[in-house]
C-alpha cells in the first residue's frame, strides 16, 4: 500500500515519456538500528522534465504521493513513537536516476 502507488508514478508519469532509453525502476529496502528504510529510485524524465511534456493535468503532488503521505500519517499517530515519514529527491547522485523517494517506517 505504500509502494505500489510510487512505482505506478514512475512508470506513468517518468518512463512513458521516455524516448531515448530504457526505463529503470530500482527498489531497496534496509534495516537501520531502529527503523526500515525503502527507497524507489528511477530514472524518468523527473519532475524538472515532466510539464514539458504538454500534460497540463500535472500537479506537484499526485493523487498517489497524497495517499502514500496520509497512510504515513496515521501509522505516526501516536505521540510516543518514531513517526514515519516520505522524502523527494528531484535530483539524484546516483547514476541514470533522476528521482528518489525515501520512504522510512519506524519498527
Amino acid at each position: 500500500m505504500l509502494i505500489q502507488p510510487i512505482v505506478e508514478n514512475a512508470v506513468h508519469h517518468g518512463m512513458r515519456h521516455l524516448h531515448d532509453k530504457k526505463g529503470k525502476i530500482l527498489i531497496r529496502t534496509a534495516l537501520k538500528e531502529k527503523e526500515i528504510r525503502i527507497e524507489i529510485l528511477d530514472n524518468g524524465v523527473g519532475f524538472d522534465q515532466f510539464p514539458k511534456t504538454g500534460n497540463s493535468n500535472f500537479k506537484s503532488t499526485s493523487f498517489g504521493l497524497k495517499g502514500v503521505q496520509e497512510r504515513l500519517r496515521m501509522l505516526s499517530s501516536d505521540e510516543s513513537a518514531e513517526s514515519a515519514s516520505l522524502t523527494i529527491d528531484k535530483k539524484t547522485d546516483e547514476e541514470d536516476f533522476t528521482v528518489r523517494i525515501t520512504i522510512t517506517l519506524p519498527l
